[in-house]
């Protein structure tokens, strides 16, 4: 399967998952490492474009996302959604990766969240198709849903 990792890029389990995944035998989209269909590095950070971001304006937040850099970035990512058949949403994270989750999940694409830590509950986690605390559940859930793509593409 094709798997889209959601989480931060401060997120001190993120590469062990990703890792963990690939090694399972699934195709990973892993934002911090991609390269874009034209040969260039899309990883993202917003110091690419202004060291000074953190201080914008809500008018010039709205204007930069426009900006070629951003562009690529964000469609690199759209189309790792597109193309992807799972989401991975690796906690703790941030805004992009819940409304990447989101998103997904919209898409009619299955949702696996990655909670390795004690966090309070939170509704909305309700749209996901299972939430795992460990590397084990996390290769269990995927062998199920790996399972289910089977059994639909011959069509039981």
């Amino acid at each position: 399967m094709k798997i889209y990792t959601a989480s931060s890029w401060r997120n001190s389990y993120y590469q062990s998952v990703v890792d963990f995944i690939r090694k399972e035998g699934h195709e990973v989209y892993d934002f911090r490492n991609t390269i874009s269909t034209r040969g260039k590095e899309t990883a993202f950070n917003w110091d690419q474009i202004d060291v000074d971001w953190e201080n914008w304006e809500i008018s010039e937040m709205s204007a930069i996302l426009h900006h070629d850099l951003a562009l690529n970035a964000f469609r690199s990512d759209y189309i790792g959604m597109l193309e992807s058949d799972v989401c991975v949403l690796i906690l703790p994270s941030g805004k992009s990766s819940h409304i990447e989750a989101g998103f997904m999940k919209g898409m009619g694409k299955k949702l696996i969240i990655f909670l390795p830590e004690k966090d309070r509950p939170e509704l909305t986690y309700s749209i996901a198709d299972s939430i795992v605390s460990d590397l084990p559940l996390l290769g269990q859930e995927l062998q199920r849903i790996a399972q289910e793509f089977l059994y639909q593409d011959w069509g039981w």
